[in-house]
C-alpha cells in the first residue's frame, strides 16, 4: 500500500513539474517571439538609419519607437572597433545614446547594463588609439562602474580587460598589462574561446617582447598557436606566424624562422585583396567624389584582440 502511494505521489509531482514547465513556456513565448521579431528587423532599421544625417540619427534613436532595439545596438556596436579613432568613438556614444531610450524592465537592467560597459570600452579604446590616454581611462572607469551593475558575466567582464590591456600597454605599464592579459586568457580557456585566447596570448607576447623577455614572448606565441584550430581566423594566424618567426630568428633559430615565415605568407594569400581603383576613362587617377554625410558602416564580426 505504502509503495503504491509513493508511485502516485511521484506521478502527481511529474505532473506538477509539466505543467509549471508549460506555463513558463506560455509565459515567456510572446517575448522569445518579440526578441526573434527585433532581430531581424535590426538590419534594416541600421540601413535605414545609415541614409541619415549624425544629428539625424541620435534624434531617431532618442525619440523614435522604432528604433529602440537591443539588437540594433548591438549591430552598431558590431560596426565599430577598428576604423577611425574618431568615428569609432562617435559610433560608439550613438549606441549609449540608443541604450538610454530603451527599457530596462524590457529587456533587464543587467543585459543592458553590459552592453554600457561594452559601448564605454569601445569608446575608451577608441580614444586611446586617438591618443587620447586622459580620455581613455575616464571612459574604462565608466565602463566598470557599469560591468559592476551587469549580469556577472564573465566573457563581458574577459573581454573589457582586454581592452583595458591596451590602454595600460599605451600607459607603459606593462605588469599590469599583463596582469590583464593574464585574467582574460584565463576566462577564454575556461569557456573554450580559442581565437580570443590566442589573441590575448599574442599581445601577452608583444609586451614581453618589449620589456626584453624574448624568451617568454616565444613560448606565448607557441602556446597560441597550439590553441587554434585549422578553421581558424586566417588573419590572427598570418599575425602569430609572422610574431613567431620574428621570435625565432632572434633566438637563433633560421631554419624554424623562415618555415614560420612561409607559412605566413601562405596565409596571407587567402586574405581578401582590397579592390583596386579603377581608372578614369584618360587614363590617370581617379577622381576622388565628393564626401556627403559620413555613413555608418555595416556590422562585421568581432575582430581578435591584439
Amino acid at each position: 500500500m505504502t509503495e503504491h502511494r509513493s508511485k502516485r505521489e511521484e506521478l502527481q509531482a511529474a505532473g506538477d513539474y509539466g505543467t509549471a514547465i508549460d506555463g513558463l513556456l506560455r509565459a515567456f513565448t510572446p517575448r522569445l517571439l518579440a526578441m526573434a521579431r527585433e532581430r531581424a528587423a535590426a538590419p534594416y532599421l541600421l540601413d535605414e538609419l545609415r541614409r541619415h544625417p549624425p544629428e539625424r540619427r541620435e534624434l531617431l534613436l532618442r525619440n523614435s519607437g522604432r528604433f529602440r532595439s537591443l539588437a540594433l545596438c548591438e549591430l552598431l556596436l558590431r560596426g565599430g572597433g577598428e576604423g577611425e579613432p574618431a568615428d569609432d568613438a562617435g559610433l560608439a556614444r550613438l549606441v549609449l545614446v540608443g541604450l538610454d531610450a530603451l527599457d530596462p524592465a524590457l529587456y533587464g537592467e543587467g543585459v543592458v547594463e553590459d552592453f554600457r560597459a561594452r559601448a564605454w570600452g569601445q569608446l575608451a579604446d577608441a580614444r586611446r588609439r586617438g591618443g587620447d590616454l586622459t580620455g581613455a581611462e575616464a571612459a574604462f572607469g565608466a565602463a566598470v562602474s557599469h560591468l559592476r551593475g551587469g549580469t556577472g558575466d564573465c566573457l563581458e567582464r574577459a573581454q573589457l580587460f582586454t581592452l583595458a590591456a591596451r590602454l595600460r600597454r599605451a600607459q607603459r605599464r606593462p605588469a599590469e598589462a599583463l596582469d590583464l592579459l593574464r585574467s582574460a586568457a584565463a576566462t577564454y580557456r575556461r569557456l573554450d574561446e580559442r581565437e580570443l585566447e590566442a589573441g590575448v596570448l599574442l599581445a601577452a607576447a608583444e609586451i614581453r617582447g618589449e620589456i626584453g623577455e624574448p624568451g617568454r614572448a616565444l613560448r606565448l606565441l607557441e602556446r597560441a598557436l597550439r590553441r587554434l584550430g585549422p578553421a581558424a581566423d586566417p588573419t590572427l594566424a598570418a599575425r602569430l606566424h609572422r610574431r613567431l618567426a620574428a621570435a625565432l630568428a632572434a633566438a637563433g633559430r633560421p631554419l624554424q624562422a623562415e618555415a614560420a615565415a612561409l607559412r605566413a605568407r601562405r596565409l596571407e594569400c587567402r586574405l581578401p585583396t582590397p579592390p583596386r581603383p579603377r581608372a578614369t576613362p584618360g587614363g590617370g587617377a581617379p577622381r576622388r567624389r565628393r564626401r556627403g554625410p559620413r555613413t555608418l558602416r555595416r556590422p562585421r564580426a568581432p575582430a581578435a584582440p591584439r
